[in-house]
């Protein structure tokens, strides 16, 4: 018996489909090979650790959490205008990449596999640059695996999880803080004519 040849053409809405992949695809790829490009500007402008003495001039900035790499404040303006950003977004960008690269291996080769949209690993990168080292590496392997559909709220979790454990001082401290925000105040000179009293609150 002779083979059957499928010869049904293909719609216009398949190859519109196809070609939309095609393009997400490629999209994924060039944001990928900008977050390469990031980090190896940041690598090609080393800088020493923070000098919190020095307040005027150009110095050294750290852009990460601990044990990522600083660079040359002078080189940030530069990488953001060359990706159309502020100089302030350009240094979250820079950030967020060596954040990735340096302290969160596991989502990192996630990304780099395709496997993990950047923006979402940019958002775990956010969360966990203010971690020691240690806590870092705790939400990086709680987080890799399912980073791809993970929540928000999941990653801010995490976080807190990793900070209690690995950094009790500043756990306490953002209590602290938190504790202070608290307040009532009752408006009494907003007073409406039949004793009615508006009020402001910040609680939990």
């Amino acid at each position: 018996m002779a083979a059957t040849v499928n010869t049904r053409e293909v719609t216009r809405e398949e190859q519109v489909i196809a070609a939309a992949r095609a393009t997400r695809d490629a999209m994924t790829g060039l944001e990928v090979e900008l977050l390469l490009q990031a980090v190896a500007w940041v690598e090609l402008h080393p800088g020493e650790e923070v000098d919190t003495s020095v307040e005027w001039g150009m110095r050294e900035l750290e852009i990460a959490g601990d044990g990522a790499p600083t660079i040359d404040e002078g080189a940030v303006a530069e990488f953001a205008l060359a990706i159309g950003h502020s100089t302030d977004s350009g240094r979250r960008y820079l950030g967020d990449a060596v954040e990735l690269a340096y302290r969160l291996p596991r989502t990192w080769g996630r990304v780099l596999a395709g496997e993990v949209a950047v923006w979402k690993a940019r958002r775990i990168a956010q969360a966990t640059a203010s971690l020691p080292m240690v806590g870092a590496a705790a939400v990086d392997r709680a987080l890799y695996f399912v980073a791809r559909r993970c929540s928000y709220a999941e990653i801010d979790r995490q976080v807190e999880k990793a900070r209690k454990e690995h950094d009790p001082v500043e756990t306490e401290r953002r209590r602290v803080e938190a504790a202070e925000k608290r307040h009532v105040k009752v408006h009494l000179g907003a007073m409406t004519y039949d004793g009615l009293v508006p009020i402001t609150a910040m609680a939990d």
